[in-house]
């Protein structure tokens, strides 16, 4: 169970992280 749920977490994070960089980006380049 504790492997399974780190793992979920760590997916969740690097997910939560991949768009939050992609929203920037996105946002640099429009305001851009």
């Amino acid at each position: 169970m504790c492997l399974v749920v780190g793992l979920c977490v760590v997916a969740i994070t690097l997910s939560g992280t991949l768009t939050g960089i992609g929203r920037t980006r996105a946002g640099r380049d429009g305001a851009g």
